[in-house]
């Protein structure tokens, strides 16, 4: 099981950070299926689930993601409740706006689900998440610019985008919320307020699919909780750190983390 103990930190962990968490388990997978022949039990890690069951379980462990954005961005938004009466038109507001984008978003879904978008190369999804950090070099500092339903619409599109392998969606919205001109500190919330009630739709559609097929209990077992849990405090922590480099116009620094896979996956794919 210890693939997929690791398949599971890798999904959480990487979200708190714009190198698509995504694209890492499949370069994880891709890994494992051609040098882990030898390793025992790695072939029989899923023997247990089914094809439909494991993307279920991709799904239900966005649940740990859910609770890590909610955490983080909590004061701001027990402020916003506690303050209802004076900031309703603001709430009203930060709604609409997000439910624009996440409409855009969730028509590339339907878009991309009705292709192969899995045969789009991971590798390139890297080189293109490595170039979108890089440009962060030459964003100039704004303050002062409104989030409106014209950037809404936008970032809906690119986080669209941001569906396609190895593109990361983080990185995606982030990258063109600072070059719409908004600050480091409005593009950093909004990059995760558009996507936080998509995650947590799919979570909850996991868990109701997970009940229905009675592989819930089979699924969380005690092992999963210890590693879901320290996986989840590695990712809070991962996401204070990314907000820490957004601050300091260091977000780019992750362009040349991206080397890494980009590396493996060339390597993996002409091996």
């Amino acid at each position: 099981m210890l693939f997929f103990y690791l398949w599971l930190s890798v999904q959480i962990v990487a979200e708190s950070f714009p190198v698509s968490s995504s694209g890492h388990v499949t370069l994880l997978e891709n890994i494992f299926n051609t040098f882990g022949h030898n390793i025992p039990h790695v072939q029989n890690t899923f023997v247990s689930f089914l094809p439909h069951e494991i993307d279920i379980i991709s799904h239900f462990i966005h649940g740990p993601t859910v609770l890590v954005i909610a955490l983080f961005f909590y004061q701001r938004w027990i402020f916003l409740l506690l303050n209802i009466k004076k900031c309703w038109r603001i709430i009203i507001k930060i709604i609409g706006l997000t439910c624009i984008a996440d409409v855009m978003t969730a028509l590339f879904f339907l878009l991309f689900y009705s292709v192969e978008i899995t045969r789009f190369p991971v590798g390139v999804g890297f080189c293109i998440t490595a170039g979108l950090l890089l440009s962060l070099r030459w964003v100039q500092v704004h303050s002062g610019v409104t989030w409106n339903s014209k950037k809404a619409f936008i970032l809906g599109c690119v986080q669209g985008l941001g569906l396609l392998p190895g593109v990361s969606r983080f990185a995606s919205t982030y990258v063109a919320a600072r070059w719409l001109k908004l600050s480091h500190k409005k593009a950093f919330e909004i990059c995760f307020l558009i996507q936080w009630p998509l995650i947590f739709v799919g979570f909850l559609n996991s868990v109701r699919m997970l009940l229905k097929q009675d592989v819930f209990p089979a699924t969380m077992t005690p092992h999963m909780l210890y590693v879901i849990l320290a996986a989840t405090g590695i990712a809070f922590y991962g996401l204070k750190y990314s907000a820490y480099l957004a601050a300091h116009k260091k977000l780019w620094h992750c362009a040349v983390y991206m080397v890494v896979p980009i590396t493996l996956w060339f390597v993996v794919t002409f091996y």
